[in-house]
């Protein structure tokens, strides 16, 4: 699979400061076998200042809007821009319930209808506070070189952002990610009533290996207003509790998803197609048969980049093989029937012929 590509641009600012930004990622996967729906990749960045960095003020206040123009994520298949959605209201609805489960703290959050933006501060003390960014209307789709699949979605930073971190959280649709799940059935399954199949997730973020030279080139550039220090990330598999994953990578948790709490999270962005999905969890579904596996990878540079390769083992009920074997059960069963009385009355009347009686 070809990897993901994520840096930062800005115009050249010699005035001011280089601010030096730590980055931490969000990868959240839903693979979800038994519902039939298309597979979903939630992506999120959270942008702060670097501990060592000299980019703020007396007061230690920064701007990271001041230094940085926007930020860019090379996907490596196509995408139309309704295939992108922000998730911002839904993580900002339901007394802040989704938005602390993502980050595992319980959180506040102060947000007024007239600001594309909202302050989150945790109330354990875990996560530092940062501000979560509206951006819908930020999210524009641009065409990668000819020679090159895939494209380049990319959000700007408005220059009127709060002080401190930022947070953005979007997800993105389509069959390129369900392209990121590779299936593999043993040859001889379509003669078993029951096989495991096989699923390989190899995902990769910032690969220099497989990152096509466009992407890589901004991945190492450099700018006097800001550098990248060093990247953090999470990956998240939600399952079936059914399947088997295995990964080579140490697991940090796994849990069930909590009842009541992700409905409207996962239905952003759903389609007429997948409602399927809501049909068999319910209205209001406890998501009991999903099960979320966490991994965390920090101290990443940017140009190391970040892999995750995993299997996931799904044990599949072939009906199709089996009402084939009952289909061929009856049809055996009605012609034996059918020949029974033309067999035996030509046996006896062979019998006849031969011992005449």
């Amino acid at each position: 699979m070809k990897s993901f590509g994520f840096w930062l641009e800005s115009e050249d600012k010699p005035d001011i400061e280089s601010l030096s930004i730590d980055v931490l990622l969000n990868f959240n996967l839903w693979c979800e076998p038994s519902s039939g729906a298309g597979r979903d990749l939630d992506f999120g960045f959270k942008l702060s200042r670097a501990v060592d960095s000299e980019g703020a003020d007396e007061r230690g206040l920064y701007s990271i809007a001041k230094h940085v123009n926007a930020f860019v994520l090379y996907c490596p298949f196509s995408l139309d821009k309704k295939q992108v959605f922000d998730l911002y209201d839904v993580l900002i609805s339901s007394q802040s319930r989704v938005l602390g489960a993502v980050f595992n703290e319980k959180c506040k959050v102060t947000s007024t209808d007239s600001k594309p933006y909202a302050s989150v501060e945790f109330l354990g003390g875990s996560n530092d506070s940062f501000t979560l960014c509206k951006i819908a209307n930020s999210i524009s789709i641009e065409d990668t070189p000819d020679d090159v699949p895939g494209c380049f979605v990319r959000i700007a930073l408005p220059g009127n952002l709060p002080d401190g971190a930022l947070y953005f959280r979007f997800r993105i649709k389509g069959p390129g990610v369900s392209s990121l799940v590779q299936k593999h059935d043993s040859k001889d399954s379509p003669l078993n009533s029951a096989f495991s199949r096989v699923e390989i997730v190899d995902f990769r973020f910032n690969d220099y290996r497989t990152l096509p030279d466009c992407a890589n080139n901004h991945v190492e550039a450099k700018y006097s207003s800001f550098r990248l220090n060093t990247l953090q990330a999470h990956f998240l598999l939600m399952a079936d509790s059914g399947v088997d994953v295995d990964s080579g990578v140490t697991l940090k948790e796994k849990r069930l998803l909590e009842g009541g709490l992700w409905d409207d999270y996962l239905k952003v962005g759903q389609s007429a197609s997948e409602s399927k999905r809501f049909g068999r969890l319910g209205a209001d579904s406890d998501f009991s048969n999903l099960v979320a596996w966490h991994w965390k990878k920090g101290d990443l540079a940017p140009v190391d980049g970040y892999r995750m390769y995993l299997k996931l083992r799904i044990h599949v009920c072939n009906f199709k093989t089996i009402v084939k074997y009952l289909i061929y059960l009856f049809g055996i069963t009605v012609l034996f029937d059918v020949l029974e009385r033309p067999v035996i009355d030509f046996l006896l009347s062979m019998l006849r012929i031969v011992f005449r009686f």
